[in-house]
């Protein structure tokens, strides 16, 4: 196995560690990359990643320092290093290794001052012990009885996901994503189940394939896995129900983080006391982030949040559903409809006061053509209203958005189609339906509104859950 190995096992915060390599291709290559993590948590991320020159300090060994400045006070692990321009010399130009795969796990801690300094024998003891703590807590079983009285199984289950592209495990509270890499192609669900089951899990399920399912509709869609180590419960549709409804709230959230939206297509309950498997199928082209990561959206943070405020306020559940329906809708016309639906309920939400004029973003009282004031009444005027205080965008491309965005819904609202635009009644909407297509045309045809009128509900939607998530009042974004 290879050696990485750092200069100190404690560092006081803006200090540099170095960390050594042994390997016998090494010197060969031009980069070395590192990236560093924390440790000790739920779900473990990168908190330093950097790429740099090496410095050859032996025949097989290359050195490169850490730099801590940036580095939160805490315990950090070497997850990642990668060998980059190997030039013709090396069979292969870049060379990744794994900390446990192709060398020990490598830790250390930024602290305050050297008084806080500790042995790396007591750091890593203290990353295994809250590392089982955690998982611990993960494997404690989910109690979903109806009734204490009566007999109940301890269950493992599996929630099969299909249009959404997952490429990071997450935990969350005793239950995780399980990312596949793979999806429903050329084979249909039941052949993924079983597969996931015989190469993923010591269950030995196999279900035998049947005609019915054959004529299921098969298209090639990512697909993830809800995994749920431990559910006790008095039945098989307790325990059921139970995964169903919580993995529609992460599928409401991850419409948001992944911008995506995805649906259940089979559930699997592992009964621990008859070792028997139960699979219930749910019969009903990836919409979405093609990136994954952190940076892309799989944030464990940020969809304990959305979780929480899509399961505690009924209101925020149906907004993110309405988003979600909205991100799988195909046709850009129904797209125009819900999104503008979410941003009026958003905005009604807040319960602007309509004989309060409605100023822009310097203060100023906006006016009507004849001189008097707006007013903040009427879905256009409330829905500025709603983004002058979330402070999103600025006076002239907020107003224009708006109103052009009104102007389209109501086209396909009112007569199924932007073309008929003309049919509307109100001059002025007429005016900013036109200018809107003026301006895709313009583009090339590409539909700049709708690319603005999505991120602006997406954001407007995922303020509002953290909000909620924190006990936050719902009526004020400033």
């Amino acid at each position: 196995m290879l050696i990485v190995e750092l200069s100190t096992s404690s560092a006081i915060k803006g200090q540099s560690i170095e960390l050594r390599l042994q390997h016998k291709q090494g010197p060969g290559y031009a980069q070395l990359q590192v990236e560093v993590y924390d440790c000790g948590v739920l779900n473990p991320s990168s908190k330093l990643g950097f790429g740099t020159t090496p410095k050859i300090t032996a025949k097989e060994e290359l050195a490169v320092d850490i730099d801590t400045r940036h580095l939160a006070i805490g315990v950090y692990e070497v997850r990642l290093v990668k060998l980059h321009d190997g030039g013709e010399a090396n069979e292969k130009p870049n060379i990744d290794l794994v900390a446990v795969k192709d060398y020990p796990r490598t830790f250390f801690e930024v602290v305050e001052s050297a008084k806080d300094s500790r042995h790396l024998d007591v750091i890593r003891q203290e990353v295994e012990r809250l590392e089982q703590e955690i998982e611990w807590r993960f494997l404690e079983p989910c109690d979903v009885r109806t009734d204490l009285s009566l007999p109940s199984t301890l269950h493992t289950a599996f929630v099969f996901i299909k249009d959404v592209l997952i490429g990071t495990r997450i935990r969350l509270e005793r239950l995780e994503l399980v990312p596949t890499n793979d999806g429903i192609g050329t084979r249909d669900s039941h052949e993924f189940v079983n597969t996931f089951l015989e190469q993923r899990t010591s269950t030995d399920i196999i279900f035998e394939y049947g005609g019915q399912l054959e004529s299921q509709s098969r298209s090639a869609n990512p697909v993830c896995v809800v995994h749920f180590p431990a559910i006790q419960s008095n039945s098989l549709e307790t325990a059921r129900d139970y995964c169903v409804g919580k993995t529609n709230a992460v599928l409401l959230a991850l419409a948001l983080s992944r911008d995506a939206g995805g649906s259940i297509f089979d559930v699997v309950l592992f009964d621990h006391s008859s070792r028997r498997a139960t699979k219930f199928t749910i019969t009903p082209t990836y919409v979405g982030n093609l990136l994954t990561g952190q940076l892309a959206g799989e944030s464990a943070e940020s969809l304990e949040a959305y979780v929480a405020g899509i399961s505690v306020d009924s209101m925020s559940a149906f907004l993110a559903e309405l988003y979600k329906e909205a991100r799988r809708e195909r046709d850009t016309r129904y797209q125009y409809i819900r999104l503008w639906q979410l941003l009026e309920l958003l905005a009604e939400q807040e319960a602007f006061d309509p004989n309060e004029p409605l100023t822009n973003y310097e203060g100023i009282v906006m006016e009507e053509e004849n001189g008097s004031p707006r007013l903040s009444k009427g879905s256009v005027h409330i829905v500025f209203r709603l983004l002058r205080e979330a402070r999103i965008g600025s006076t002239e491309q907020t107003w224009k958005d708006v109103n052009v965005w009104f102007a389209f819904r109501s086209a396909v609202a009112h007569y199924g189609a932007l073309s008929e635009f003309h049919r509307l009644s109100r001059a002025a909407v007429r005016s900013w339906a036109q200018l809107g297509i003026d301006e895709i045309s313009e583009a090339g045809g590409h539909d700049k509104f709708l690319d603005s009128l999505r991120w602006i509900a997406r954001l407007l939607l995922m303020q509002r859950l953290v909000r909620v998530a924190n006990g936050g009042a719902l009526q004020n974004y400033t």
